[in-house]
């Protein structure tokens, strides 16, 4: 047995004649110098460099756990607040909260400018009551000529919307929290009319709402925006795809988007997903399986295509192929309601009534849930 008591002397007495060497001004230094790396290894600095180069290296979910304890350690730390909600949305897990981090910041950053802007609706109301008052033109001489000395601010108020978008984003996959979201797509509009991302996230909310005509509005309006938008010309197909019942002619409009998407980032798995979706609708099952497995080899967290995949091979009266799929759409999704619904078929298809009944029960709990905004 190792007898710590003597190790500790041991080490004890080789750094006392180490230190029996050094001047006491030496020691001093040595000892600050210690304490410095101990207070770097501690600091803010240090985490969102370490954050900085997991991002680099496209490690997204660890970087943000580097940004966040760079956040604990400095609540204004304003590179680690933006990059951790950054990171958030390439690694597609983007939050509600990770973006209110960035509203309330950006918030308290450009409250002046925002109270500057508020000041010139007012004095522009006055000065139509009351046109012969010089006082009124005066005052919004020089709430104009300060937003013209504060472009910066300016342009970090602007990038609030874009925030505001993304958080409306997020609340629009909860039924329950659907009006905060068009709040938040209000406020952005009112902040920057011009902002991409905000017409993005009204359209996805459309289409979740299920008024895909106005999605498709929504959507046009950030593709005339930004022509380079892959995802929103992924999601006017997907718009166009939810009216083919209504008028076959929008399966062709849906291929043509998603194309589209697909051609602008040629690594975008839910277009693959999505064309593979419009191509199994058209019974082209050949090319929506390709689709789909390309679009699982760029994510293997997309539920969507390995849900198509499932409904390909129940079609086919593949059935232990379908099961596998709607199973591996369950893990990505656990609330996957419709991979439940068709395995609970494919269940019953090859006679195993008892995980039929169970898919079953385990779906009507999952939408009971839904349906009370839990």
């Amino acid at each position: 047995m190792v007898n710590t008591g003597d190790s500790f002397a041991d080490m004890l007495d080789v750094v006392l004649k180490i230190f029996g060497f050094l001047s006491i001004g030496s020691i001093a230094t040595v000892i600050a110098y210690f304490a410095k790396i101990r207070g770097y290894l501690q600091s803010a600095d240090r985490s969102f460099k370490k954050g900085s180069r997991l991002t680099k290296r496209g490690k997204y979910d660890k970087a943000i756990k580097w940004y966040d304890k760079a956040i604990e350690r400095d609540y204004k730390s304003v590179g680690a607040i933006e990059q951790s909600a950054i990171s958030h949305i390439r690694a597609k897990s983007f939050t509600k909260q990770s973006c209110t981090k960035m509203i309330h910041l950006l918030t308290e950053q450009t409250r002046t400018v925002a109270d500057t802007i508020n000041l010139i609706e007012i004095y522009k109301k006055r000065r139509v009551d009351e046109p012969e008052n010089p006082d009124h033109v005066n005052k919004l001489q020089e709430c104009h000529l300060f937003l013209e000395n504060h472009v910066e601010q300016v342009e970090k108020y602007k990038g609030l919307a874009r925030w505001l978008g993304w958080r409306a984003r997020c609340l629009s996959d909860n039924p329950a929290t659907y009006i905060q979201a068009e709040q938040d797509i209000a406020s952005a509009l009112l902040i920057d009319p011009c902002c991409t991302l905000v017409h993005y996230a009204h359209g996805y909310l459309l289409h979740i709402k299920g008024k895909y005509e106005d999605a498709i509005n929504a959507n046009t309006e950030a593709i005339r925006l930004d022509p380079s938008f892959a995802t929103a010309h992924n999601n006017r197909g997907w718009d166009c795809a939810a009216l083919v019942i209504k008028d076959e002619a929008f399966k062709k409009e849906a291929l043509k988007n998603f194309d589209k998407a697909i051609k602008l980032d040629p690594k975008h798995a839910l277009a693959y997903g999505n064309r593979g979706y419009c191509y199994y609708r058209l019974g082209e099952y050949k090319d929506a399986i390709r689709d789909c497995k390309t679009s699982i080899r760029i994510n293997r967290k997309n539920p969507l295509a390995y849900l198509i995949l499932g409904h390909i091979y129940l079609k086919l009266e593949k059935y232990k192929k379908a099961i596998r799929n709607y199973t591996k759409a369950i893990k990505v999704d656990p609330r996957q309601t419709r991979a439940y619904r068709s395995r609970d078929y494919a269940y019953d298809a090859i006679g195993r009534n008892d995980l039929s009944v169970a898919d079953r029960e385990k779906r009507d709990e999952i939408e009971f849930i839904m349906n009370q905004g839990e």
